[in-house]
């Protein structure tokens, strides 16, 4: 069977079973389709050569524990454990090696993922975070009226919180 990269609306065909082992990938996360939903995607180039990630890949190396998301072929670091729970799984990381990263050039830090609850571990203020803004959440009805729930708030740093600009209480 033939095995494909879709990317957007495109689809890329791996040539070679060293390709797909050498990108990172793990042949028990390839997902069956039938030619019908294949079809729906434009054929891309095909994938016949190792570092050639598509965008929104999780990539790491296996010397080092930090993940990037690649993006119009920079890496962006992800900073922190609670900032990649609220966007990602952990089983969508691929381990590429050290030569292919040092190719990405370093772009802007990942952060939370807009509408994420934040707070700062034993404080009060709970924040909603839109983009790279934190916005105070100022009493428990303004939360519970907006339909938040206590047990989604993601409890972080005060330096990771820090990298958010203050924006108006809700």
């Amino acid at each position: 069977p033939k095995v494909y990269l879709v990317d957007g609306l495109n689809k890329k065909l791996i040539t070679n079973p060293a390709v797909f082992v050498g990108m990172g990938y793990n042949w028990a996360s390839i997902k069956s389709t039938s030619v019908s939903e294949l079809n729906k995607y434009s054929p891309g180039d095909d994938q016949s050569a190792i570092g050639n990630h598509i965008n929104g890949s999780l990539i790491k190396t296996s010397d080092s524990p930090a993940v990037f998301l690649l993006e119009s072929g920079a890496k962006r670091s992800i900073p922190n454990p609670d900032v990649f729970s609220s966007r990602y799984h952990w089983d969508e990381i691929v381990t590429i090696f050290n030569d292919e990263m040092d190719n990405y050039s370093l772009g802007d830090r990942v952060g939370f993922r807009p509408g994420a609850l934040t707070k700062v571990d034993n404080q009060a203020p709970v924040y909603v975070i839109t983009d790279t803004t934190k916005r105070w959440i100022s009493s428990v009805q303004s939360f519970v009226n907006l339909g938040y729930r206590w047990d989604k708030i993601i409890s972080t740093s005060t330096s990771e919180l820090n990298n958010y600009t203050t924006g108006e209480n809700i």
